[in-house]
């Protein structure tokens, strides 16, 4: 899905700048961060870990991408989808990091 946003989103296909997609990834985000606290609320997972914290930014950073690109439409000011790309290379990191620590942990 990563991939595709960043297809989507670049510099060849900048006429194509559709809130839509960052917005439903924001949302996923929204709600993966709820069901994670939903899972330390009921002792699934340790209220200490560092998840909730972690996966917090992630869902800062897809708020990031989608207000950058809300922006974009504004100014048509290219170096924000440069940083959307950038971020979501970063979201990529940290949830592949999460999402394992958090399969550990349920398991």
């Amino acid at each position: 899905v990563y991939e595709n946003l960043k297809i989507l989103y670049s510099l060849n296909n900048i006429n194509n700048a559709d809130i839509r997609p960052l917005h439903l990834l924001w949302e996923h985000k929204l709600i993966m961060l709820r069901r994670i606290r939903y899972m330390a609320d009921n002792n699934y997972i340790s209220h200490q870990s560092s998840l909730i914290n972690v996966y917090s930014e992630v869902e800062k950073l897809a708020l990031i991408c989608r207000n950058l690109l809300l922006r974009h439409r504004v100014s048509q000011d290219n170096k924000r989808i440069v940083k959307i790309t950038e971020y979501l290379d970063l979201i990529i990191e940290k949830e592949r990091l999460v999402l394992s620590e958090l399969f550990h942990k349920i398991r």
